[in-house]
């Protein structure tokens, strides 16, 4: 029921029956006015720049995400030293090998990392491989430079009498006599990695090194006191029975290694410097004719060795008396005035065995037709022809026996090399004495300079 002022802002209302203020008499009707609750009201336009606001500061926030070690990484020690942030995996799955890092932050968000992955060692934290790939990039460069350069320095280190030994005595080998014990055995004093550099061109890497590590031998072993540097160290020299092995087995056999018995003079002198590697070297007779153990290092050629030729294997052949090898390719006439093609046109001169040869050799090659009478007009001095068609058919013709290709008969030979070369042989190794000898000449020279 609308009871009351339309224009007023309260609402009438009915009161009901029971209602203290209810009566059922009309003339008791009184006007009560009830309150209405409060309505709220809401608009999507005016929050529109707030949400533009709050857009813009996630982005913001987005964009100051990283994925750098070192804002991102997580250090387990955290203290004054340089560590390594990234780890390489080692647990055999499909990432091993590659590096990684625990990241920083307790949710997978805090970073711009593309893969991140629970950590599954820091359960409670996060990984990315791809954070370290730089750095994982770097360390293999760094890994393989390293390789590299060991690789250099175990590839200049020797075991050889005439490069590790220390020069000898004039008319003396550098490996000596050691009949302490019950077998008597050769042995050589080594040099150290600045003396191999100084007077045998080593690798500079080995200047660093002392005797008992510049050298490949096995079985470096300290000989006493050497001498002692201006410093006050002492200098141990060590030595090696491992380097005069082969020279051991050679002089047991009865053969040398000295200047005066092992040289042959060329020009005048036995001992002379090859400009080539600036070693002192004489010509020896052969490998096999002295105890020097660097013969074969600085032989060098003069003749070659013979080398003989691959041969092809021959095939059967079936004879055709008085027919030739009809086909496609057999004559193939001229167009406008041209040279005809085919195999007619490719005759050539031979006998019958040459001209088999011919066919042996050439893989499409699937006869020969041969043409017998050297007056015929055909002949012309070349009477072999090449059947090479496809679609071959023997056909009669008397001025022809054609002899088809049959199965290989595997007779064919590789390429072989005879052992005929001719080397002259050098050795340094017996010369090493009258190189220390000029050494010191040179320095007195040196030293006389004013």
């Amino acid at each position: 029921v609308d009871i009351g002022n339309k224009e007023i802002d309260d609402t009438p209302c009915l009161i009901p029956q029971g209602h203290a203020l209810a009566s059922t008499s009309d003339a008791a009707l009184q006007l009560v006015t009830c309150p209405v609750p409060a309505k709220i009201g809401r608009s999507v336009e005016v929050c529109a720049s707030y949400a533009a606001a709050l857009e813009a500061e996630a982005a913001l926030l987005a964009a100051e995400k990283s994925c750098d070690p070192l804002l991102n990484c997580y250090d387990a020690t955290p203290d004054d030293t340089e560590d390594d942030l990234c780890h390489k995996d080692t647990s055999g799955g499909d990432k091993d090998g590659k590096y990684y890092c625990t990241l920083i932050g307790s949710t997978a968000d805090v970073s711009n990392c593309p893969d991140v992955i629970q950590d599954p060692v820091l359960t409670n934290m996060f990984r990315s491989y791809a954070i370290c790939e730089a750095v994982g990039a770097a360390k293999a460069a760094a890994e393989a430079e390293a390789a590299a350069a060991q690789a250099a320095i175990d590839a200049a280190k020797t075991c050889s009498p005439s490069v590790n030994c220390d020069d000898p005595p004039a008319g003396e080998h550098a490996c000596q006599l050691d009949e302490s014990g019950a077998e008597p055995k050769y042995y050589c004093t080594l040099k150290t990695g600045q003396e191999l550099v100084d007077t045998e061109g080593a690798n500079a890497a080995l200047a660093t090194f002392g005797a008992d590590t510049a050298t490949s031998c096995a079985d470096v072993t300290q000989s006493g006191q050497d001498s002692v540097d201006g410093d006050g160290n002492v200098i141990y020299n060590y030595r090696s029975y491992e380097v005069c092995d082969a020279y051991a087995a050679l002089v047991a056999s009865g053969l040398t290694c000295v200047q005066e018995t092992d040289c042959e003079e060329v020009n005048g002198a036995k001992c002379a410097l090859d400009p080539t590697d600036d070693k002192y070297k004489c010509k020896v007779a052969g490998s096999s004719d002295t105890a020097c153990t660097d013969v074969d290092t600085y032989k060098k050629l003069i003749t070659p060795a013979t080398v003989n030729p691959a041969v092809g294997d021959t095939y059967q052949y079936t004879e055709h008396a008085s027919q030739y090898g009809s086909g496609s390719n057999w004559y193939i006439d001229g167009v406008g005035g041209e040279d005809p093609t085919g195999d007619y046109p490719s005759k050539r001169a031979g006998t019958v065995a040459e001209c088999k040869r011919i066919c042996d050799l050439q893989s499409d090659c699937v006869g020969i037709s041969y043409i017998n009478d050297p007056t015929n007009g055909q002949h012309e001095g070349k009477p072999c022809i090449i059947v090479t068609s496809t679609d071959v058919t023997w056909t009669n013709n008397n001025i022809y026996t054609s002899y088809e290709k049959g199965a290989s008969n595997n007779d064919g030979t590789e390429e072989s090399t005879n052992d005929d070369a001719v080397y002259y042989y050098y050795s340094a190794e017996v010369c090493d004495s009258f190189a220390a000898q000029k050494a010191a000449e040179m320095a007195a020279l040196d030293a006389a300079k004013t």
